[in-house]
């Protein structure tokens, strides 16, 4: 009767410890999928010059990105991500606030436990300036 006992609070534990683990893996791979996500329209900020990203709409302020983008009818496409790219002036009150501009790329995501949905969001933030990368790699 104790051994029973006994196997049935290991049994309990193991699946707990189980289970416990598959959410937090989950949740490790939704993080990273975000973090390449707003990466990636980061990246592609490099291809646009100074006045392109000030006075233009060349590129999409708001996107949507799946977990699994090859995804066919078989395969499910996983989390969706709902993101956003805004450009503002910097608060940065000096005299070349007008050469520099504050990108912020976000992305927001759900995820659901159970019966409980968690939203999610991860965002970074970088300057561009007006005489940044852009002019250096493709017009000298």
């Amino acid at each position: 009767m104790i051994s029973v006992g006994v196997m049935s609070v290991v049994l309990i534990s193991v699946f707990a410890g189980i289970l416990y683990g598959n959410t937090e893996i989950k949740l490790s791979r939704e993080n990273l999928r975000a973090t390449q996500i707003v990466l990636e329209r980061m990246e592609g900020l490099r291809l646009y010059t100074f006045d392109q990203l000030v006075s233009s709409n060349m590129f999409p302020t708001a996107f949507t990105a799946q977990y699994y983008p090859l995804a066919n009818g078989s395969q499910a496409p996983g989390a969706t991500y709902y993101g956003n790219l805004t450009i503002t002036d910097p608060a940065t009150g000096t005299a070349y606030n007008s050469d520099l501009r504050l990108v912020t790329v976000s992305v927001t995501w759900t995820n659901q436990y159970g019966s409980r949905s968690i939203v999610r969001t991860r965002a970074m933030k970088t300057l561009v300036a007006r005489n940044g990368i852009q002019n250096y790699s493709f017009f000298n």
